[in-house]
């Protein structure tokens, strides 16, 4: 690939990204979702190893703040009739969402530790 075909891409090879996505029953496949809060590039660094990509998930704010929304998540009514809940907080057992409420707790408390300019690299 030539430098300027890089630039053009929408994901960088050797980057690493979170993604809100959906999954496509029909299309057996899973969507992006499009709004500017579903995905994070989490670093372009593509030599660090998987603690390291941990830890840094593990403090990004942008995560803290989605596992922090989490057990608050609002189902569009059209996906609870048609049972499109995967994933959801709802749709998990009790055991998972007392997991779920336990990290979302931890996000929020660290989340109130950050100054609001907080960048982690």
């Amino acid at each position: 690939m030539i430098e300027q075909e890089a630039d053009l891409l929408l994901l960088q090879p050797g980057s690493t990204y979170l993604f809100a996505t959906r999954f496509n029953e029909k299309e057996n496949w899973y969507t992006l979702n499009p709004h500017p809060n579903a995905s994070k590039l989490i670093t372009s660094d593509a030599t660090l190893d998987i603690a390291t990509l941990e830890s840094l998930v593990a403090q990004d704010p942008k995560v803290l703040s989605l596992q922090s929304a989490y057990p608050n998540e609002v189902l569009l009514p059209a996906d609870i009739a048609n049972n499109r809940t995967l994933n959801s907080f709802h749709s998990l057992p009790e055991d998972k969402k007392a997991e779920a409420l336990e990290r979302a707790r931890e996000a929020k408390v660290m989340l109130d530790q950050k100054p609001p300019h907080a960048v982690v690299p």
